[in-house]
């Protein structure tokens, strides 16, 4: 099943389970189609561009939870993989997981000398003044290294 399948078909159980009671404590089928289903659209753009191995390793593993059907109609095995991605959604997006194991990436700060006596260092992310020897931007956390 392919991303574009699983958002028709999420969003088709989301308007049947639309106006159930659902008791406090348990799981709101409708609200959690309705909350997946922008991240599934997220998904599809991430598949146009070109996906990642993390994006295809997710898919596979959507693809996997699609056994087991419940009373309901609704499989079991696609609901606790959502409910799995959404825990993986919490981490952050690939860009924001790519930028933060970027700015783990050590790097030297730029030297700035306004005048011969003083010497200056930017982050070479953010361009903020750091101060010697600090290991991370206290701007913007860039990790810093300052061997030569």
């Amino acid at each position: 099943m392919n991303t574009e399948t699983m958002i028709t078909e999420l969003k088709a159980v989301a308007e049947k389970h639309k106006n159930d009671f659902v008791p406090t404590f348990q799981t709101n089928i409708s609200a959690m189609c309705r909350d997946i289903i922008p991240k599934l659209e997220q998904l599809a753009e991430y598949e146009k561009i070109g996906t990642t191995e993390e994006i295809k390793e997710i898919l596979q593993i959507i693809s996997e939870g699609q056994d087991d059907v419940d009373e309901s109609g609704i499989s079991t095995g696609l609901l606790h993989t959502l409910l799995k991605y959404a825990e993986y959604a919490k981490i952050g997006t690939i860009e924001e997981c790519r930028e933060a194991m970027e700015m783990q990436k050590k790097k030297k700060p730029n030297l700035v000398t306004p005048c011969k006596s003083i010497n200056y260092y930017q982050c070479p992310l953010c361009m903020e003044l750091v101060s010697i020897n600090k290991n991370f931007c206290n701007n913007c956390g860039q990790a810093l290294y300052w061997e030569e």
